[in-house]
């Protein structure tokens, strides 16, 4: 069969593209060449001549199937490229072209299966991998390098030393000395040794290269924070609202390291209310293109680790020219809001202003002026609060989602263990801040989409059906719960529902993570989508410019500065977001796995919180870290996953399991280097 024949078909093709069948049917073929046609058609989808698209429909690719990207490498070996549109765009081991991950890469889109775009890498444009980390593995008489972060489905050979010793939890730093062809190893040379994963200092290093976090910024960057310190005069209002006069507090954690919001309220004499939401003028420091503009965009948030920070943007901005700090003139972007006695926003109005914040305190110090009912900042805290207690409740009567996950909080020694973890109290002045938080991004965004502002949104789509039917039949198991709508008909309130039936329950946690787990993950885009948990039809982040670049996107927009990289940037900084949540998530794994090494043998309360044909997860209760108790090591019976009943359940004594349970579990091993808890049931 020529293949010439085949596109030239297709160019002339249906609007919908031909079908296999049917694409064969107009050559007028025997049936016996149909093999041969099949054969030549796999040639032109693999070499990206021809596209297999929806419904398997067979198209010529246009200019809108190429697009540029970075790409990464899943746990499974398998590639994937960020796109503005679709998501991420994944591309099988087959399809790399001898790509590394972090290469800038050209894509094509290939076809489409299951709802996620798939492609080939045309070609590669920047080789941006040249130094890795990891561990070497001795096999076969070859010494391989294990990465802390997957870089490629092909082996990776590193040449050592003669004589060099090594174990297996020595982190050493190697350098790509040769790709090697698509099929063949990649081939490294050892460069120097980094630490051990034994070794509690190493933590912060290992997690930095696994993930290629950014954490030290440019001299340039750094020369532009100098200048920009010398040069600020916070004195100057001009083109700025004066807000100086008005009382101001900001309230952080205890450990707070940079202040980028603070409210105000006015009580007006018709018994209105005036909100001002006061919050840093990052953009006015962080100018487009600049040095400084292009680190932040590149790392696109700041992540938190337990005991230290990466930030997006330099600390001389961090921790001075953009934070809020008491009684120091500050620039800020301040959204002024006005509700009537109902609380529904009446106006809304974002201004340039100057602050004088003259109240600073942490989330414990307001709850304890709370709590007494005095001191001089009682008042303006108690109104706050009254208004906040009436803004939640709105917002829950509307059909926002109640959901209180519970956080370990560590204190940590001197020798990079935890000396002490527990779960972090919730606070009413943490919803308190959160609540008018939740009213500033979302007034902006359905205000400035309104007036057809080019507003980076952040959007939280609807659970697919599929993990909601799995989610119905956990319910079924769990109690007398009403099946939820698996159509796009569902809402957040159908979820709110299931929530307030266990609000008593001690399976609350575990059916709250359950929710999480069946909803999608939250994303920035140019197009405004909804946000499904908090029920909001128009919903950004305006509120945290220091830690996140979508929040300087979106003061840009409201201070008419354009950027024409938005649509990019959306993408770009979704995947940022994602990254450093799995940064902080491991690294707080590591921490709490080295705090149990240091614990003599106990008997742990734990929680049933999934299951799989090879065993049970439990989360234990006061340290919130999850491990994994074997099948085969549960000797009382031979157990197996009914996944129709969601239970885990014995064959011959019918002893059952199901999430949410409580259980009494020890420790059977830890190991850090894999970040993996196994645990035994005990009677």
């Amino acid at each position: 069969m020529n293949s010439k024949k085949i596109i030239k078909i297709l160019k002339q093709q249906h609007p919908r593209g031909y079908r296999k069948r049917e694409l064969f049917a107009t050559f007028n073929l025997p049936k016996k060449e149909y093999i041969k046609f099949r054969k030549t058609l796999k040639g032109l989808i693999s070499r990206g001549e021809i596209i297999k698209g929806g419904g398997g429909r067979l198209t010529i690719p246009d200019e809108n199937s190429m697009f540029t990207g970075i790409l990464s490498i899943s746990k499974i070996k398998n590639g994937y490229i960020p796109h503005e549109n679709f998501g991420n765009v994944d591309v099988g081991g087959g399809f790399l072209n001898g790509a590394l991950a972090g290469d800038t890469v050209n894509v094509q889109i290939l076809s489409n299966y299951k709802n996620r775009p798939q492609g080939r890498i045309v070609d590669i444009l920047k080789y941006n991998t040249k130094l890795v980390h990891g561990t070497v593995l001795f096999r076969r008489g070859r010494h391989y390098l294990e990465t802390h972060k997957f870089i490629s489905p092909r082996p990776i050979v590193v040449n050592m030393p003669h004589g060099k010793k090594f174990s297996p939890d020595t982190i050493i730093e190697a350098e790509i000395i040769d790709r090697g062809r698509p099929s063949h190893p990649v081939f490294s040379k050892f460069v120097k040794d980094i630490g051990s994963l034994s070794n509690p200092n190493t933590d912060y290093s290992h997690i930095v290269d696994k993930f290629s976090l950014r954490d030290e910024f440019p001299a340039q960057c750094l020369l532009e924070a100098e200048e920009l310190e010398k040069n600020t005069d916070f004195n100057n209002f001009e083109n700025r609202e004066d807000f100086t006069k008005l009382d101001t507090v900001t309230i952080d954690p205890d450990s707070a390291r940079d202040y980028d919001d603070a409210l105000s309220l006015k009580n007006n004499k018709d018994g209105s209310i005036t909100v001002f939401v006061h919050i840093a003028d990052v953009s006015h420091f962080v100018k487009v293109n600049s040095a400084i503009d292009k680190e932040a965009k590149l790392r696109g948030t700041s992540v938190y680790f337990v005991d230290q920070n990466i930030p997006m943007i330099p600390p001389t901005l961090t921790s001075n020219l953009c934070s809020l700090l008491p009684e120091k003139n500050r620039f800020t972007l301040t959204a002024i809001i006005d509700l009537d006695q109902n609380l529904n926003v009446t106006h809304l109005d974002v201004k340039k202003g100057v602050i004088n914040s003259n109240i600073r305190l942490t989330y414990t110090d307001a709850q304890a002026i709370l709590d007494n009912g005095e001191g001089e900042n009682f008042t303006l805290l108690n109104d706050l609060r009254i208004i906040s207690a009436k803004l939640r409740k709105n917002r829950f009567n509307s059909g926002s989602l109640n959901i209180e996950i519970p956080e370990a909080e560590f204190t940590m020694g001197n020798d990079g263990v935890p000396s002490k973890i527990s779960v972090k109290k919730h606070l009413k002045t943490h919803e308190l801040v959160e609540d008018f938080m939740l009213l500033a991004n979302r007034v902006i965004a359905q205000k400035f989409s309104e007036n057809d502002k080019s507003l980076m949104f952040r959007n939280h789509g609807k659970p697919e059906a599929e993990r909601l039917i799995s989610l119905n039949g956990l319910l079924a198991q769990l109690g007398d719960y009403k099946p939820l709508s698996i159509t796009q008909a569902i809402n957040a309130s159908e979820f709110q529902r299931v929530l307030d039936k266990v609000a008593d329950s001690e399976a609350r946690h575990m059916i709250e993570i359950q929710l999480l787990r069946t909803m999608p993950k939250a994303d920035y885009s140019l197009i405004n989508k909804g946000h499904f948990g908090l029920n909001f039809e128009h919903y950004c982040h305006f509120t945290s410019p220091i830690r996140r670049y979508p929040d300087i996107m979106v003061h840009r927009v409201l201070s008419d500065i354009q950027d024409e990289d938005a649509g990019k940037i959306a993408s770009s900084s979704t995947q940022s977001e994602i990254t450093a949540m799995k940064a902080e998530r491991e690294y707080n794994k590591i921490k709490q796995l080295r705090y149990l090494q240091e614990l003599p043998p106990q008997i742990y309360s734990g929680i049933v919180n999934g299951m799989t044909q090879r065993g049970l997860f439990i989360m234990l209760e006061d340290i919130l870290v999850d491990g994994f108790v074997r099948a085969e090591w549960m000797k009382d019976d031979y157990y197996y996953f009914d996944e129709n009943r969601y239970v885990f359940i014995g064959r011959r004594y019918k002893t059952t399991y199901r999430v949410g349970q409580k259980v009494q579990v020890e420790i059977k091993k830890i190991s850090v280097i894999k970040q993996k808890l196994d645990l035994q049931l005990v009677d």
